[in-house]
């Protein structure tokens, strides 16, 4: 199944407020599996549940009773689950 996916440089903003809450590189590295060269390249195209994954994490760190969710679905679209490994 090929997922959905969004501009690198959205995901990088993301990257970039996590950082500024003081996880680091090697947590976002975690969490989204993605290698460093993907999540610092705004051209590349990430896939939606990587960045799901972050979000989760920023949740499950910083908001107390976080809705951890590993899957999702947007209005008009199917269902979407994170891959094994990544979100809750």
């Amino acid at each position: 199944m090929k997922y959905p996916t969004i501009l690198g440089a959205h995901f990088g903003a993301l990257v970039a407020f996590a950082l500024s809450k003081g996880m680091s590189m090697d947590d976002v590295q975690a969490v989204s599996g993605l290698a460093p060269g993907e999540i610092l390249n705004p051209e590349a195209r990430v896939p939606e549940t990587r960045m799901a994954g972050l979000w989760n994490e920023l949740f499950r760190r910083f908001v107390r009773g976080g809705n951890l969710r590993t899957s999702y679905r947007l209005e008009g679209h199917n269902e979407c689950s994170l891959p094994e490994g990544l979100g809750g």
